[in-house]
């Protein structure tokens, strides 16, 4: 679904001659609103929408606890929302709120998000907004990595991403 969206924005860019490379100039829409959210909701849709109620139930919980979401009731959670507790994580984002969304249906009530089609989105100190999007893609169904992007917003140059891909 939001799969096509992240592509027509790559496609945008490249026909619009913006040079991809580790990172991308800033886009047309992102130069005219200069807005994180509305740079985000351009590329990712609803999918950056902040559920205030979760966030709230996340950041009350205890740290690292994993909160599943499923909007459909089909018993397929197709969201897991925690406070990641890692100690890579720079101080001044503490608490990192994250929002995983499971694009390929695989997520399981109680198990972790994998990272082959799946969406993570980061939530630098808790407060509704998120900071860093980083996207993982599983383009030949072996249930890995093959491509990954990592979106986020610079004042001065508008929304940038890293994009990789695995040749081999």
């Amino acid at each position: 679904m939001n799969t096509t969206i992240r592509k027509r924005f790559f496609w945008k860019v490249l026909m619009t001659g913006i040079l991809l490379s580790l990172s991308l100039k800033p886009c047309v829409v992102a130069a005219q609103t200069n807005d994180l959210t509305e740079s985000f909701r351009w590329v990712f849709g609803d999918l950056i929408n902040s559920d205030t109620a979760m966030v709230r139930k996340v950041l009350a919980g205890p740290p690292g606890k994993r909160h599943y979401v499923d909007r459909d009731n089909d018993g397929i959670p197709e969201e897991v929302w925690f406070v990641d507790i890692s100690p890579r994580h720079n101080a001044g984002n503490l608490p990192m709120l994250v929002k995983v969304v499971d694009e390929d249906n695989d997520l399981v009530m109680g198990g972790e998000p994998d990272l082959d089609s799946d969406l993570y989105l980061a939530d630098w100190n808790g407060d509704g907004a998120f900071n860093v999007i980083i996207d993982y893609e599983d383009n030949d169904g072996e249930q890995d990595v093959d491509q990954m992007a990592f979106y986020f917003y610079d004042r001065n140059h508008g929304l940038r991403a890293w994009w990789g891909r695995d040749d081999g």
